[in-house]
């Protein structure tokens, strides 16, 4: 089984993480992806790994579904990553990312646990309308060397860890609960 984007084809492999996560997933770790990458509206079944990815360009996640794990840790996002309306059904992994230009979290649903710990979002953040309903994890991460972050009509329904949090610029918790 193949799935196509912007810049080749990548086999679904056996799961060689943990006992956790459904018999295959969809490993992408380390790859680098020189074109767009673009799965809007795209449905991942099973757990989705981008550990240690690089996106040398935009990323166009709007509208996807992560119906397992979804794992982002220690990506690079060189220009702009769009999550905008994506559905994170299980936990899922930002942590020590970095985030070079706009990032848009707009309306995301997440699910489970997320992590966005050691993260870094040189450029706009923006989680307007946002829903975590699970713990939320922030710590450590740095927002606005470029950019603002946005948070308006954001809902955290569980633990929320802002703890040792860095704001360069801007932040806008309006209508925050």
């Amino acid at each position: 089984y193949q799935i196509n984007f912007a810049d080749g084809s990548y086999e679904l492999v056996k799961n060689r993480f943990t006992e956790k996560h459904r018999s295959y997933s969809l490993d992408f770790v380390g790859q680098t992806f020189i074109n767009d990458l673009n799965a809007e509206e795209f449905t991942f079944l099973n757990c989705t790994l981008f550990s240690g990815a690089k996106f040398n360009n935009s990323v166009h996640l709007r509208g996807a579904k992560f119906n397992d794990d979804a794992y982002f840790d220690s990506a690079f996002f060189i220009s702009v990553a769009n999550f905008i309306s994506a559905n994170f059904n299980v936990d899922s992994y930002f942590d020590s990312a970095i985030f070079y230009s706009s990032s848009n979290f707009i309306s995301v649903k997440m699910n489970g646990v997320t992590y966005f710990s050691d993260t870094n979002f040189i450029g706009f953040a923006n989680f307007s309308n946002t829903i975590f309903s699970g713990n939320t994890y922030y710590r450590n991460s740095r927002f606005g060397a470029e950019g603002a972050a946005d948070f308006p009509h954001t809902t955290f329904e569980g633990f929320v860890d802002f703890s040792f949090i860095k704001f360069n610029s801007d932040v806008d918790f309006r209508n925050f609960k």
